[in-house]
């Protein structure tokens, strides 16, 4: 048995042999954590790459490895140290290639020189440091060290083993043994070996480190072994269509769960990893069966290259082919007896290698340039005043160049054209798109769009009960003394619809009581204002006489003036003479219910504008709406709600003093939404009350007006996703959410939509 370590992970021992500084580069963002860690912020989410459009171009070609008697045949490519890991199977070697200089400073013997004896494929554990080699001839699995290149010793595993997989979160080895079909399963830790029955003649194996699952081709038999690592058993067989030659190569896109397989013959598959649905099926366009393929998928844009004589990318969108590239011979060539391995990838420098398996030499693929993104701010809605931070990373031939191009940031966030870091405090809320685009030194380029959702900073004002509550708005206003009070009822809404408007332009608060008595909440606050004025909306049955003593005796220099009519719409119109002596818009809703003239009361207040009710239901204008009407000088009118609230036979009578605009929505809460965007193109801050009751939103309507706040309706345990967008299309900094978490839940205040 083998006896190193393993143990990477928890608080399990480390060989001496690997007794160095820790593998960081196990994320493919490495230029996107150094960026976050310099800031002091984790890496976060991130996102898969978008690949460009550009060629796929010969970068470099490597003479010499391998010799010519016993070309290479597997390799892998180290994403710690940068190197290219080759195996020789008729030389008996595994050749170290440093890719940037060409280089070849290590060549680790691991069987006799032809004497059959040699590694075929090839596969790194990139969280440890160890590389593994499979010795068909031998029945063996060759264990190297990358630290100091050095064989550690072998593996005994069953008959012709060829392809090999790691899983590198788990640290287990996969073997395929084309002798006997079996999947030998080595656990580095412990050295073990658990042999899985598979298919006939097993050839390649790939390995999903997100899932847990191990996949295996079937070559005899012509379908896809499923393996699970937590059991150590094979869960499924994955069926290839009928008339498939040779099953032989495989590769896995972890991000988007696909598996790819290739045979023999012309066809590449494409199947989804948890269904096993077959999704594609990619004819070949290069030589097809003249070269056993390998297969290979770039880990950080999805695409598959296919090697069988020639290297053909395969788009992971379309499932469509890319113009092939010669790697300077044919690559996959049926020169030795077992084939596995695919081309090699560099995912961080867009680099394929192509190991020509008749020749002695690697060719150096460049992909096209590549953009992905990662960090903190990548997958969360942000919020006003809290930190942005997101890495843009571009693969590619260095430098590369970042620039927005189209849409628009967060204001107050900003992009760095070199590193490609996108970071700042945004100052407004809002769903912003933008699109990047990266360039290399080649004149490659890519754009990618992006979107980030920022929410406005949320506070509640609210009381112990609605009194309290229109205390704690009226607090809000920080009035002067010797002002202007309006009392409404807070037991009913009618009297104070039209309230709303009328205390903003009077710079007044709105404060509810009781019928029969003033609320203690009420009473400290009118003490605190010590107004001038106090304007009591409704008669004497609404707010009861001694009422109006309490207040007279809180504040004894004030002048109180009863504003009420026969009815609700006689104490609106009431109302609205007592806050206006003309109006070029009025606002007309429905008396016979609250929301629609809730909705409309902050929009009208901000302009300078009353709000009438009426009877919605009439198919004709009342005279004192008429008489109204013209005493203000109005000249246009939006009428509030739907036919089903204002009939369509009033608003045409209303045509006869303005021209008439309806504003309305299929419900309550679309109806605000109306509003709100007619009366604004945007908001610094915006208020949201709830649609279930009155009289939260009718003390917020004086507020609204005065500070120009759109006043929004919710449900009470979520935010109707239409009200969300259209708040924060109006960009407002702040959300202030009326009344307490009986009203309006703390779901509300997270801004869950529904």
């Amino acid at each position: 048995m083998w006896s190193t370590p393993a143990a990477r992970r928890g608080t399990m021992n480390t060989h001496p042999r690997l007794a160095r500084a820790p593998r960081l580069r196990r994320a493919l963002g490495l230029a996107a954590a150094t960026a976050l860690a310099v800031a002091g912020l984790s890496v976060g989410v991130s996102q898969a790459a978008l690949a460009g459009t550009g060629p796929y171009t010969v970068r470099s070609t490597f003479e010499g490895v391998g010799d010519h008697a016993s070309p290479a045949v597997g390799s892998d490519f180290d994403y710690y140290t940068g190197e290219l890991w080759v195996a020789g199977y008729g030389a008996g070697t595994v050749t170290v290639v440093d890719p940037s200089t060409g280089v070849m400073p290590h060549v680790i013997r691991v069987g006799t020189q032809y004497a059959n004896q040699g590694p075929l494929d090839i596969a790194l554990d990139q969280s440890d440091g160890l590389a593994f080699a499979t010795r068909p001839t031998m029945n063996d699995v060759a264990v190297m060290d990358d630290a100091d290149y050095t064989l550690l010793g072998y593996i005994p595993v069953g008959a012709g083993p060829s392809g090999i997989a790691v899983d590198s979160y788990t640290n287990l080895v996969f073997v395929t043994n084309s002798s006997d079909n079996t999947v030998s399963i080595i656990d580095e830790a412990s050295g073990d070996v658990n042999t899985v029955s598979v298919g006939t003649d097993p050839i390649a194996v790939a390995v999903d480190g997100t899932t847990g699952t191990a996949v295996v081709s079937n070559a005899g038999s012509g379908s896809i072994s499923v393996i699970d690592e937590k059991s150590l058993s094979v869960t499924g067989t994955i069926p290839v269509p009928v008339g498939s030659s040779s099953l032989r190569a495989l590769a896995v896109d972890e991000a988007r769960g696909v598996v790819f397989a290739a045979d023999n013959a012309d066809k590449v598959y494409s199947f989804d990893e948890a269904s096993g649905r077959l999704t594609a099926m990619v004819p070949f366009l290069g030589t097809g069966g003249s070269a056993t393929p390998g297969l290979s998928v770039d880990p950080a844009t999805g695409e598959a290259f296919l090697s069988a004589g020639e290297l053909r990318p395969i788009d992971p969108g379309t499932y469509t082919e890319h113009a092939a590239v010669n790697c300077a011979g044919p690559i996959g060539a049926s020169s030795h007896p077992l084939e596995a391995s695919g081309p090699s990838i560099d995912p961080y420098n867009n680099i394929v290698y192509c190991v020509n398996q008749a020749a002695t030499t690697i060719t150096a693929i460049q992909e096209p340039i590549s953009l992905s993104v990662s960090g903190p701010s990548v997958g969360d809605a942000g919020t006003v005043g809290q930190q942005f931070l997101a890495q843009f990373t571009a693969r590619g031939p260095a430098p590369v160049s970042f620039v927005i191009t189209d849409g628009a940031v967060p204001p107050g966030v900003t992009l760095d054209s070199q590193s490609g870091v996108l970071t700042g405090v945004p100052t407004s809320s809002g769903n912003y798109e933008w699109a990047i685009t990266a360039t290399d030194a080649g004149s490659d380029a890519v754009t990618q769009w992006f979107g980030w959702t920022v929410l406005p900073q949320v506070n509640r004002v609210y009381g112990d009960d609605r009194f309290a509550t229109s205390s704690a708005i009226a607090g809000q206003l920080g009035g002067a003394k010797g002002g202007t009070v309006f009392i409404a009822s807070g037991m009913n809404y009618p009297d104070g619809l039209s309230a709303g408007p009328a205390a903003a332009a009077n710079h007044a608060p709105v404060l509810l009581t009781a019928p029969s008595v003033l609320p203690d909440s009420v009473a400290t606050q009118v003490s605190q204002l010590a107004p001038s004025k106090i304007v009591v909306i409704g008669g004497t049955t609404a707010i009861q006489p001694g009422v109006v003593g309490q207040l007279q005796t809180l504040a004894p220099s004030a002048t109180i003036t009863r504003v009420a009519g026969d009815d609700r719409f006689a104490t609106s119109i009431a109302v609205v003479n007592e806050g206006f002596t003309s109006a070029d818009t009025v606002y007309v809703a429905s008396g016979l219910n609250f929301p629609d003239a809730l909705a409309a009361g902050g929009v009208a207040g901000a302009h300078g504008d009353p709000i009438i009710l009426v009877n919605g239901g009439a198919s004709t204008l009342d005279p004192s709406v008429a008489d109204e009407l013209a005493a203000l000088g109005t000249t246009h009118i939006d009428v509030i709600g739907g036919t089903a609230s204002i009939s369509a036979a009033l608003a045409a009578a209303l045509g006869s003093y303005g021209t008439v605009t309806r504003l309305a929505g299929a419900d309550r809460f679309a109806t605000a939404e109306a509003v709100n965007m007619d009366g604004y193109t945007s908001a610094s801050t915006v208020l949201l009350a709830s649609a279930a009751n009155f009289p939260d939103a009718l003390s917020a309507s004086s507020w609204a007006g005065q500070i120009g706040a759109p006043l929004f309706l919710s449900q009470g345990s979520c935010v109707p996703d239409d009200t969300l967008t259209d708040i924060l299309d109006l960009h407002p900094s702040k959300l202030t959410v009326i009344g307490g978490s009986a009203a309006l839940t703390e779901s509300v205040a997270e801004l869950t939509p529904c």
